[in-house]
């Protein structure tokens, strides 16, 4: 009992470390908003933002074609709510829908709608 014991004490580890991978980490939300979004307007302010696999995202702002305003984030999803939490400590838990490839972001009732990049 003793040798059987010892036996499952060295596989368990060895199975749960090969049994997970990063894709299962992940859950379906996550997956469909992974890439680059930029804003869907005409203006000479346009917002841009990317969502990585491994949890960690950028925001920025092209303004008159010039890249400015950097943010790093890390993230999270569920099926309404995006959870980010930026560089400087400071969370947001923003709505979400994705619908016909747009991505609409509302914050306090404001929508901002982007487009795959």
């Amino acid at each position: 009992m003793r040798k059987m014991m010892s036996v499952l004490a060295i596989l368990l580890p060895v199975f749960l470390f090969f049994s997970c991978s990063d894709d299962e980490a992940m859950n379906d939300y996550e997956h469909q908003l992974i890439g680059r979004w930029v804003e869907d307007t005409d203006l000479l302010e346009i917002f841009h933002i990317e969502f990585r696999k491994d949890g960690t995202g950028t925001q920025w702002v092209e303004y008159y074609g010039e890249r400015a305003g950097e943010e790093s984030f890390t993230w999270s999803a569920t099926e309404t709510t995006i959870l980010g939490i930026m560089e400087d400590g400071e969370s947001a838990a923003i709505e979400y829908v994705i619908r016909e490839n747009k991505l609409y972001l509302s914050d306090d009732g404001d929508y901002m709608v982007y487009v795959r990049e």
